[in-house]
């Protein structure tokens, strides 16, 4: 379980405090766990083809609207966990990756 935040209200006796989880997962939740699977998935890869945790690549990825969408509102973050100099969206004969209902062809190169 990923926390965002933790908010303590004042007591107001000696008992011990009420502990309180939101279960609820708001769509930016969501797509942020999407974009986290996406990730550990292509460091996967990364590892399984042999590169170097120092090696930069270029990701072309094969994905619907959707998936495109995911990819481009983390593309920041997503260069520098995978190292990434490029990222491109073309037809591909990579690897395919499935998160939830989202399907990704990603071909990585060096």
């Amino acid at each position: 379980m990923n926390v965002k935040e933790v908010l303590l209200e004042p007591r107001t006796s000696n008992q011990e405090p009420n502990i309180k989880l939101d279960t609820k997962i708001t769509p930016e939740l969501k797509q942020e766990g999407d974009y986290r699977e996406l990730a550990r998935a292509l460091q996967d890869m990364r590892k399984k083809i042999g590169l170097t945790p120092s090696d930069i690549v270029k990701l072309s990825f094969e994905t619907n609207e959707k998936g495109k969408e995911l990819v481009q509102k983390f593309e920041t973050d997503m260069k520098k966990t995978v190292l990434a100099s490029e990222i491109e969206f073309e037809e591909n004969d990579g690897q395919e990756i499935t998160i939830d209902n989202l399907v990704f062809k990603v071909k990585i190169d060096k």
